[in-house]
């Protein structure tokens, strides 16, 4: 999960930074441009790679909202069942997020 996160959040900050235009970075401007976005949409490396980061990203925010909630001092049933609705909702946020992140492919 740390490996996914450390590659790919580099990757997806050098779109953004203004910082690397030295080495090639787009810059903030560019990278937020129609045309930026739709060739980055239409290209599979940056469809995998925002997929992870998706994933892992999605994995760590309902983790940290299991372990929050975690902390009210719970019974099991309702331990269980905040793992339950967090499985559920980190789930449907990946899958919304990965078809949008494929749909895209088509743009």
């Amino acid at each position: 999960m740390a490996l996914v996160l450390v590659v790919a959040i580099p990757i997806h900050l050098h779109n953004f930074s203004t910082l690397l235009r030295p080495l090639g970075a787009p810059g903030y401007e560019l990278a937020l441009s129609w045309e930026f976005v739709r060739s980055r949409a239409r290209d599979i490396f940056y469809t995998i790679t925002y997929t992870a980061l998706l994933g892992a990203a999605t994995y760590h925010g309902m983790y940290g909202v299991r372990s929050v909630v975690y902390e009210l001092s719970l019974t099991k049933t309702y331990e269980r069942l905040v793992s339950i609705i967090c499985f559920l909702a980190g789930a449907g946020l990946f899958a919304f997020g990965a078809y949008v992140a494929i749909a895209a492919l088509f743009l």
